[in-house]
């Protein structure tokens, strides 16, 4: 009777410690990042010649960026050499993205490190995007060639 007894005491133990790990780890895997702030996002962003300054008076400048990341433009990344556009404007935070006048660069990440990226053919079966990473990082952004967006 006491072998029984124990038996069942040690299923109850065991039953028990994996509920918690389980309760755990849920919990941990629905842990979201807080969204970015214009603080966190401030600063100079890179991809090749390509470069975005995001001021943290709210103005950036944006130097060298294919033209198909233009709104409208998405779907021209393919057509290989393209022209690129600079210009200068007001910048803002959303909850997912960063709003330059009528573009948005939504906010990614790899393991903890922030990249913004252009979401390109958004509305397709083939969507892709042009990632921007922070001027000292060590990360290597992605172009449309290697950049798909995850669903």
């Amino acid at each position: 009777m006491k072998v029984m007894g124990g038996h069942n005491t040690r299923v109850v133990q065991i039953t028990v410690a994996l509920g918690l790990v389980m309760l755990s780890l849920s919990a941990c895997a629905s842990i979201q990042p807080s969204p970015p702030t214009m603080q966190d996002v401030s600063g100079t962003w890179r991809n090749g010649d390509t470069v975005l300054v995001l001021n943290a008076d709210g103005t950036y400048t944006l130097a060298d960026a294919p033209a198909y990341t233009a709104v409208g433009e998405g779907n021209r990344w393919a057509n290989g050499a393209d022209p690129t556009r600079d210009e200068t404007g007001r910048w803002s935070v959303e909850p997912d993205a960063v709003r330059l006048a009528g573009d948005k660069l939504y906010f990614e990440y790899s393991g903890s490190e922030l990249l913004i990226e252009w979401g390109l053919d958004r509305g397709s079966d083939d969507p892709r995007c042009y990632q921007l990473v922070r001027q000292a990082s060590s990360l290597v952004p992605l172009g449309p060639e290697d950049c798909h967006i995850r669903a």
